[in-house]
């Protein structure tokens, strides 16, 4: 049996970076025995430590303190929830950016880097050498599944280091379409857009992870935010909450300024368990997530997306789905976006051609011989 080891951000504290980690590990261990390289990226990591404060300077650094310690218990709980979930992962022994550039890294067949921003410098603290496969010996094929930079621009930053890299792969799928024609440009042959691995996973395989008991009682709706929401995304939570009598779910500290004006819980603390409960049990989703919107059309869930930063990702898959109607840019789509239907059926069929498509682009790249 070929082993294989992924790289990705699976040390985040984040519901998509950690689902599809999980995803394509359960993916890949149908076939392979694989595992994660515990690789610490010291810029992804301290952005989910339990105290943050020393990551600013002067008044900012004793401001932050206090307001690390006020959240200390709620990030506490926090981290233990993911840690909870992250146990079930088969994960390596911890490696350093020196370990591994010196040659420190467990032997296997293949390295898979990806999905998520792993080729975004501008999260990653510069690039970095281990998420970008820049090491090794050619002891081990290099493969990209889904990799992203979070937008082609970024990329575009760092062009002629991906370019030299890229050319040692032996397999390159990305994401989004315009990193897909930006890397084909450079002269990168057979450069392959694929599904995130989220959608490797069917939907009987997402239920059989989802906790049976329901979190929340009554009828609710799920907001899930990433990074500063807007107020066209406020706007859209209250309104359908309003008109529908719906609770709000949310995933925030706390419900600052009351913006959520109806009854609402902050489920902060909750894991990746509990998400996905959350998820699968609401009646809508509002959300400006990439994998907010990937997780609604594998579990069929009603939704309107209100993109934020790096919206070409869900342009993307929205498009490939067949649900770009449920993307709200303005006040005025917003009705028109909950009136439109979903066809399921449809999304379903489009949902299971790309992971057809994309399963057997990533078995091929393995298995091909060097």
């Amino acid at each position: 049996m070929k082993k294989i080891y992924t790289i990705t951000f699976h040390k985040a504290n984040n519901y998509g970076a950690i689902l599809q980690a999980y995803a394509l590990q359960r993916f890949l261990s149908k076939k392979y025995d694989t595992k994660i390289l515990n690789y610490d990226n010291r810029a992804i990591s301290n952005c989910y430590k339990r105290f943050t404060f020393y990551n600013n300077t002067g008044a900012k650094m004793a401001l932050g303190l206090v307001k690390d310690l006020i959240n200390l218990r709620k990030t506490s709980k926090r981290t233990h929830s993911f840690n909870r979930f992250r146990s079930e992962l088969k994960i390596s022994d911890c490696y350093t950016l020196s370990a591994v550039k010196s040659g420190e890294y467990p032997q296997a067949d293949a390295y898979i880097v990806g999905s998520d921003q792993v080729w975004n410098h501008t999260i990653t603290g510069g690039v970095d050498d281990v998420y970008s496969l820049n090491f090794g010996r050619g002891d081990f094929k290099k493969i990209s599944y889904a990799a992203s930079s979070g937008n082609a621009d970024v990329y575009l930053e760092k062009k002629e280091y991906f370019k030299n890299i890229l050319k040692t792969y032996d397999a390159v799928s990305v994401r989004e379409r315009s990193l897909e024609d930006t890397i084909s440009r450079q002269g990168i042959k057979g450069v392959k857009l694929v599904a995130d691995p989220t959608i490797l996973l069917t939907l009987d395989e997402w239920k059989s992870v989802i906790p049976g008991k329901r979190i929340v009682a009554g009828k609710y709706l799920f907001a899930y935010s990433v990074g500063n929401a807007t107020e066209l995304y406020y706007e859209a939570v209250n309104s359908i909450a309003r008109e529908r009598n719906l609770e709000v779910v949310f995933f925030d500290k706390w419900n600052k300024g009351g913006k959520i004006r109806a009854k609402n819980h902050s489920m902060y603390c909750a894991g990746p368990y509990e998400f996905l409960n959350l998820l699968y049990n609401s009646e809508i989703v509002v959300t400006t997530s990439f994998h907010g919107t990937a997780l609604s059309a594998i579990l069929n869930k009603e939704m309107i997306i209100i993109p934020s930063t790096y919206s070409e990702r869900i342009t993307t898959l929205t498009g490939i789905l067949g649900l770009s109607g449920k993307i709200v840019a303005d006040g005025k789509k917003l009705e028109e976006a909950c009136k439109r239907a979903i066809d399921w059926g449809a999304v379903n069929d489009k949902l299971e051609k790309e992971r057809n498509k994309s399963s057997k682009w990533l078995i091929g790249a393995i298995e091909a011989k060097r």
